[in-house]
């Protein structure tokens, strides 16, 4: 079930507000210099509010509607369109797809997932970060990428583990037919998040 939730913020001033609609999403906009419109499990009617009433583009639309687009930075008129993916390990490597809108006056996020990374950054608004709360809305984007590709590490940390006992189990074992398989696998997985990492990269060079 599609959700909203929303943070407005000024140096002196945040507002946050949760499960609101579009209409109340795009209100706040008008209180704050920077306002975050989170949206969650966006169904058709939410896509196409957001189109209406933030005026987003609808091809980039169809994209965060997706779940399986490719990191990737796009302008539509004075609104820039990013998408980076966050990494999910369980029996297996994968990602999920994170859409950014920003604009002038606010960060719209959109995904499928909950996902924990964000949390750190309201925290942050919650607890008056200086600099967050003087920057605006470029900033906050920023900050979102950051803490993203920061969720990366402890991850990769951990394939690097599992690598280097496979490599050891193949010197050992060296006729095993399925570790040199399982081992290409795994760092063919290790390319996967440079994708989201150099998706980071153009947005902050992008003008």
């Amino acid at each position: 079930m599609a959700r909203v939730d929303v943070i407005s913020y000024s140096p002196t001033d945040v507002v946050e507000e949760s499960d609101v609609t579009v209409g109340r999403a795009r209100e706040l906009t008008e209180r704050n210099p920077v306002t975050w419109v989170d949206v969650v499990d966006p169904d058709p009617r939410v896509l196409q509010e957001l189109e209406t009433l933030f005026g987003l583009h609808p091809l980039a639309l169809e994209d965060a509607g997706h779940v399986d687009t490719g990191p990737k930075v796009e302008t539509y008129g004075d609104i820039l369109f990013a998408v980076a993916r966050t990494i999910v390990w369980a029996e297996e490597i994968d990602t999920d797809q994170l859409s950014l809108f920003l604009a002038k006056k606010y960060v719209i996020t959109v995904h499928d997932k909950v996902f924990a990374q964000l949390e750190d950054v309201r925290v942050k608004i919650r607890r008056r970060a200086p600099r967050l709360l003087k920057a605006g809305p470029d900033y906050l984007c920023y900050t979102i990428l950051d803490v993203l590709v920061d969720s990366y590490f402890p991850l990769l940390d951990r394939m690097g583990q599992v690598i280097d006992e496979l490599e050891s189990n193949l010197i050992e074992h060296s006729t095993d037919p399925k570790g040199l398989a399982n081992l290409h696998a795994l760092r063919s997985d290790l390319y996967r998040p440079r994708f989201v990492r150099d998706a980071g990269h153009d947005f902050e060079r992008h003008p």
